[in-house]
């Protein structure tokens, strides 16, 4: 008899029985993966993370925080509303996360919505389109000294033909109650180019080569505020016409 044969007969049992607990315990970790709530919503809030990261983030980056950047820019960001929403919305996450998570998943869920809205408002709310008062928010933080600050505003100001023909392009549904409103701000917008920004001009002390710069630029930006202007003044007048 081949002396091996009684230990062999012990192993082979033996190392099917750890094979068979390893596999349990793989199986046991899947379930526990794919099906508890909380990891769930953190892979989620990873995979949102991601997604914001590499497909949206860059415009915003590219735009120089302006809040409303472009066509593309606004399909991408309803999109990302639309696939995410709905998966914050499950069951799953309405319970059984622990206290840490419901406060996320709340937080994450009360942006959602009010993203989707401010996008739905974007195509009929001509008055959210101020390109004087995102400007005027940069210049009054004071956190940044005032010359980056006057360097990001040219850098702002050199978008307005692009910002406001987009807003143009993007106003499908026109609410005609807003058209005022939207007038007056631009009007403010003007009044501001000419008075804080130019105070803060001379205050700043800008060497002649940016200076004429921004200038210039600010030029563009009053033709492209005066613009809209006319835009939003044919749209109130059509209104008013068809009454």
């Amino acid at each position: 008899m081949n002396p091996l044969l009684p230990f062999i007969g012990t192993y082979i049992p033996l190392w099917r029985a750890v094979a068979l607990v390893l596999v349990l315990l793989l199986v046991a970790a899947l379930i526990y993966w794919f099906a508890n709530p909380n990891v769930a919503f953190r892979r989620l809030e990873k995979a949102m993370q991601t997604h914001y990261q590499q497909k949206i983030q860059p415009f915003n980056l590219a735009y120089e925080g302006l809040r409303i950047p472009d066509k593309d820019a606004l399909r991408l960001e309803q999109e990302f509303c639309d696939y995410y929403y709905p998966l914050l919305q499950k069951p799953r996450f309405k319970k059984g996360l622990n206290t840490k998570n419901q406060a996320a998943q709340a937080k994450l869920e009360a942006h959602f919505h009010d993203r989707i809205l401010f996008l739905q408002q974007l195509k009929r709310n001509p008055a959210l389109y101020n390109l004087g008062g995102e400007l005027k928010a940069t210049l009054s933080n004071d956190s940044v000294p005032l010359v980056a600050r006057l360097e990001r505003i040219g850098r702002q100001l050199a978008l307005a033909p692009t910002y406001y023909a987009n807003a143009k392009d993007y106003l499908t549904l026109p609410d005609t109650t807003r058209l005022e409103l939207a007038i007056r701000k631009q009007l403010y917008a003007l009044q501001w180019f000419n008075m804080d920004l130019q105070d803060s001009l001379q205050i700043a002390a800008l060497p002649p080569a940016p200076r004429d710069t921004l200038e210039q630029r600010l030029q563009q930006a009053r033709i492209a505020v005066k613009d809209y202007i006319a835009f939003c003044r044919s749209l109130l007048f059509e209104s008013r016409a068809s009454m």
